[in-house]
């Protein structure tokens, strides 16, 4: 039997770039997983205070083309060095795009910036191209995206002919995020192939209009939503 690969995206990863409780899932989920025999893998933007630690990596993927926004940009990607059992861990490297600033623009942790936008559009858009070319080190049977951050990945998915099964997490519904008149969020949600939140009480929670930040209607249509919370996952 085929061993499953998952390949968790996200826009944080404890400890090396932690601000809230996602980064605390990336780096406990993948582990988790790994111990019961799933491949797992972890890639993240290489932020400009990570920088300095690309001399530690191996560099997997060396200044690849990707045209994002009208023109050319070239990305790197390099792997961290893990112990043997444990999640791999990438890094992608863009100097424009990923290594300026901080983790995030927004200094509430809510999207506001158009930097912050754009970041993580082209980090979305950059980690599709890679998987459709096959340039990662890692070609997974499932993608699990990450809130708004990943959401453009999830539809890009979606869309193309790649045989990548999706998996999108929320774990802050409210911050949604919109680019060129898309609610990120919302396509997310609609794009993937299964919808998971951080707990089955949040699951239910964000279904109702008090707590759905305006996409309750669209969680209520996601049946499998319903059953990530009967399954306590």
């Amino acid at each position: 039997m085929k061993t499953l690969r998952v390949l968790f995206v996200a826009s944080e990863l404890t400890p090396v770039a932690k601000v809230g409780g996602l980064g605390d899932v990336m780096d406990g989920l993948p582990k988790a997983l790994r111990s019961e025999g799933v491949l797992t893998a972890v890639i993240i933007p290489l932020y400009k205070h990570l920088l300095p630690l690309k001399k530690r990596w191996k560099r997997v993927v060396a200044n690849e083309k990707i045209s994002v926004f009208g023109k050319v940009e070239r990305v790197s990607v390099y792997a961290a060095r893990t112990k043997a059992g444990e999640p791999a861990v990438f890094f992608m490297d863009n100097r424009n795009y990923l290594g300026s600033g901080g983790i995030y623009f927004s200094k509430t942790g809510f999207v506001s910036h158009e930097k912050e936008l754009r970041r993580f559009v082209f980090f979305s858009e950059a980690v599709f191209r890679l998987l459709e070319r096959g340039s990662l080190p890692f070609a997974p049977d499932i993608v699990h995206g990450n809130d708004w951050h990943t959401a453009r990945l999830i539809e890009l998915l979606a869309a193309s002919k790649l045989k990548i099964k999706t998996v999108f997490s929320i774990h802050n519904l409210a911050n949604q995020g919109t680019w060129r008149g898309k609610n990120l969020m919302r396509e997310g949600i609609g794009a993937a192939d299964s919808v998971g939140t951080v707990s089955p009480t949040y699951a239910q929670e964000i279904t109702t209009k008090e707590f759905g930040a305006g996409l309750d209607g669209v969680l209520r249509k996601r049946k499998d939503l319903w059953d990530f919370e009967r399954r306590e996952l």
